[in-house]
């Protein structure tokens, strides 16, 4: 199981870390809270990469590796017992950078053709299906253990090693659906090896904006997101909170930064460091209630 990632960009024409001249906040200048901000998460075993080059090619790989990843950082710690962090007490959200929905896909031998359709045979066929991952704790195994428990039907998780294989055996027909990232999907979709059922936002997906959410699809507050997030030391003085989050949202509204998003299918967010406080609080909270209801603690 993958750990989080702590992700902070700054470069040129992406100023979120770095000052041409120092500020000191309480004892510290900005960038002493950047180090703090490193060290805090290499001794709770996350990882942290920080971006220093703003060229759009660095920005795409860099969203790629820290989506879903990001998650992490909220999962792992309700998922396993030897996680040496508290995601609460000892990170502090600076903002939600961005976000983008899953697809709920299904093998077109599979005689369904909506999200009905499927809970109708899920049901009816106890132990059948069986659905794919990048593996166990990532945000596709949540949001089908999630699925599972909404409906009260028995389906069989089958971990992969990352949405790559995962798909090439939803092509093949070895499993019968997953729910993957939109990017991972698409060209599966698009030549018709893979039927789309619905994506897991709070509204329609602009990449697949056919395909009905979960919501719509007849399961109220079925919301599952990969998601961006900057996150600081649990310390972090207030104006230094306050400099970070209002640098982030800066550079989240540079077009190399919007470009880089919408070629991985992310819509820019940038929270309030407020609103990113509350959005990990109930990301905690949803997938406590699931790794309980799931009794999926200590079951990997």
């Amino acid at each position: 199981m993958s750990n989080g990632i702590v992700l902070l960009l700054s470069g040129p024409n992406l100023n979120l870390l770095g000052e041409r001249e120092p500020e000191v906040y309480g004892a510290a200048t900005l960038d002493d809270h950047v180090a703090t901000a490193r060290r805090t998460a290499e001794a709770h075993g996350l990882v942290l990469e920080h971006l220093q080059s703003n060229a759009e090619a660095d920005l795409v790989e860099a969203i790629q590796k820290a989506r879903g990843r990001c998650a992490a950082i909220v999962i792992n710690p309700v998922l396993q017992d030897a996680v040496p962090y508290d995601v609460i007490k000892d990170l502090l959200a600076v903002s939600i950078v961005g976000s983008s929905p899953l697809v709920l896909a299904a093998n077109p031998g599979l005689p369904v053709k909506s999200v009905g359709e499927l809970i109708a045979y899920a049901k009816a066929n106890p132990g059948k299906l069986n659905f794919a991952s990048a593996g166990i704790g990532t945000t596709p195994h949540m949001a089908g253990e999630l699925l599972k428990l909404r409906i009260g039907a028995q389906m069989t998780h089958v971990p992969y090693k990352g949405m790559g294989p995962a798909m090439a055996d939803l092509v093949s027909g070895r499993v019968q659906f997953s729910f993957g990232s939109i990017t991972a999907a698409l060209p599966f979709l698009q030549d018709h090896r893979l039927r789309g059922l619905a994506t897991t936002g709070a509204k329609r997906s602009g990449a697949l904006p056919d395909l009905p959410t979960v919501i719509e699809a007849g399961l109220p507050g079925f919301e599952v997101d990969l998601w961006l997030g900057l996150f600081g030391p649990a310390r972090l003085p207030p104006p230094a909170l306050a400099r970070l989050n209002a640098e982030t949202r800066k550079a989240i509204e540079h077009p190399d930064a919007r470009a880089a998003f919408a070629k991985v299918g992310v819509e820019p967010r940038g929270t309030s460091a407020e609103e990113a406080a509350a959005f990990v609080r109930a990301e905690h909270d949803k997938w406590s209630r699931v790794v309980r209801d799931a009794k999926l603690k200590g079951a990997s």
